[in-house]
């Protein structure tokens, strides 16, 4: 970048050229989110909740990885969290257009 005199203005003194490879599919947001109940939270070796149809269910950790994934049927559900160290763990479950969300703390 240049300040050009004659026109009292910054100007670019060279093009830039910018491409792109093909194109990436990604999975639509969920049209909204709704509140995941677990318990009992803090939770030790299971976190329980209730699920009104099959999902996808998956635990992040506060890095955002990806720790756990698991499909679920419906009605009330049982993960078994004893292997992950202690901390603060987000559950989403995906079924259909709907994501539910929670929090779950693993003593």
């Amino acid at each position: 970048m240049f300040w050009d005199d004659d026109l009292f203005d910054w100007q670019l003194d060279s093009k830039k050229h910018y491409y792109y490879n093909g194109l990436v599919a990604v999975d639509p947001m969920p049209s909204h989110t709704l509140h995941l109940q677990t318990f009992p939270n803090p939770a030790t070796a299971e976190v329980r909740f209730a699920l009104v149809g099959d999902g996808e269910v998956l635990i992040f950790n506060s890095s955002g990885k990806t720790v756990l994934s698991q499909h679920m049927s419906a009605g009330n559900s049982v993960l078994n969290i004893a292997n992950l160290p202690a901390g603060l763990y987000l559950l989403t479950a995906r079924q259909g257009k709907d994501l539910y969300v929670g929090k779950v703390a693993k003593q």
